[in-house]
């Protein structure tokens, strides 16, 4: 391993990116002679010293294609086969490898790889059968846990590590300490969501609308994590049969851009659908930004209201490829025109014969729409305006020779 370093990092005392290829298949080769011992303690040994050179690896090579993160977890992998393999040996054994990891874990090298380190508490839990080991690791991981209080970069490691403290008690605790110790760490999302989805399969639906009502207090400054506080507020309001509750949150969602509540919201009216349909745009046109934008579209598209897409598409002609066939029958005369304007904005932003080729590809659609004589106007006009542009000529050109 080591004449495997001082071959490849030289003077410079760095892997080259053209070498760390050749490093890191020399280096598996002594992970398949590892693969290869029967000794198990030595295999395990060899692999450690192997997952800490190539830890360090990172500091001194170039790892632009992934390959030296490759190896590692292939190490861990086969630390992890050692460990699920060993079910056969007997307890001092056990206990030997166990206590082997335990020693890894403490090495500094992982200080900053917390992903590694908590890779190998979780091969921990192969032990965890056997109480004395099973309590050593409770106390190693709470042990951790302190050292990383207070330290908001580690809040992800601890959540990791507390999910493994819950499966131990999961597996070998009560039902009632399991359920304490998930309430007592709501504050991370992953507890939260089992919490609520224990409640979701005991129909204990009152009991999810509170959690999910707190964890969109609490993570207010997520959008991603209220989202999906609401949209299972939502649900457990459906199983409920609260049909106020999940009227007024589909419209909230919906208008945060959640167009999937809509059909839904839509059937949760129970008086005149189009009246509803009428205020519903009304009230989208009044919002600014582009989430209502986007919303109010769909909805009319989704509606089929040929009229309001067609003004739309007047306010946005560079939308006009989408939805030309969908108008052409009512409104032949203003999409030709629409499409005009999009045609020469699009010429107007081109600057090379790739973006010239796409102005072209736009043509062609409009001929589909607006027939060979109108295809031919607007080349001519374009022809006419980029003279001074033969790259974009030559293409508009190819366009006139095509035959109809």
């Amino acid at each position: 391993m080591k004449s495997n370093v001082e071959k490849y990092t030289g003077r410079e005392g760095f892997v080259s990116y053209r070498e760390t290829y050749s490093f890191v298949n020399d280096m598996e080769d002594i992970l398949r002679k590892a693969r290869n011992t029967d000794d198990i303690l030595l295999t395990l040994d060899i692999a450690f010293l192997l997952l800490n050179e190539s830890i360090r690896i990172f500091q001194y090579a170039d790892d632009s294609n992934g390959e030296i993160g490759f190896l590692v977890s292939e190490t861990i992998d086969l630390i992890g086969d050692i460990v699920t393999d060993g079910s056969y040996l007997d307890d001092d054994l056990k206990e030997e490898i166990f206590n082997k990891l335990l020693r890894q874990i403490d090495n500094e090298i992982f200080d900053e790889w917390n992903d590694y380190k908590i890779d190998l508490l979780r091969l921990c839990l192969e032990f965890a059968d056997i109480e004395k080991l099973r309590n050593e690791l409770i106390a190693k991981i709470k042990s951790i846990i302190a050292m990383n209080s207070g330290d908001e970069y580690k809040r992800y490691s601890n959540e990791k590590m507390l999910q493994i403290l819950f499966e131990i008690i999961d597996t070998y605790g009560t039902y009632e300490e399991a359920l304490e110790f998930i309430e007592k760490n709501l504050n991370y999302t992953s507890f939260r969501e089992l919490l609520i989805s224990k409640f979701m399969k005991e129909k204990k639906f009152n009991k999810v609308i509170e959690l999910a009502l707190e964890g969109e207090k609490k993570d207010k400054k997520y959008a991603g994590l209220v989202l999906k506080w609401k949209k299972i507020r939502y649900e457990a309001y459906k199983k409920l049969s609260l049909k106020e509750e999940q009227k007024k949150l589909a419209k909230e969602l919906l208008f945060e851009g959640n167009f999937e509540y809509y059909n839904e919201l839509k059937e949760l009216i129970t008086g005149d659908k189009a009246e509803f349909y009428n205020n519903l745009k009304q009230e989208l046109r009044k919002n600014d930004g582009w989430v209502s934008r986007n919303i109010y579209l769909k909805l009319i598209v989704e509606e089929k209201d040929l009229d309001e897409i067609m003004e739309f598409v007047k306010e946005n002609p560079s939308i006009i490829e989408g939805y030309a066939e969908m108008l052409q029958e009512k409104f032949k005369d203003e999409v030709i025109e629409v499409y005009k304007k999009h045609i020469m904005a699009v010429a107007n932003s081109s600057s090379n014969r790739k973006e010239y080729k796409k102005v072209c590809e736009v043509v062609k659609k409009y001929k589909k729409i607006a027939g060979n004589k109108n295809m031919e106007e607007i080349v001519d006009k374009l022809i006419a305006l980029y003279k001074n542009k033969p790259a974009f000529v030559d293409e508009l050109n190819k366009i006139k020779k095509i035959k109809k």
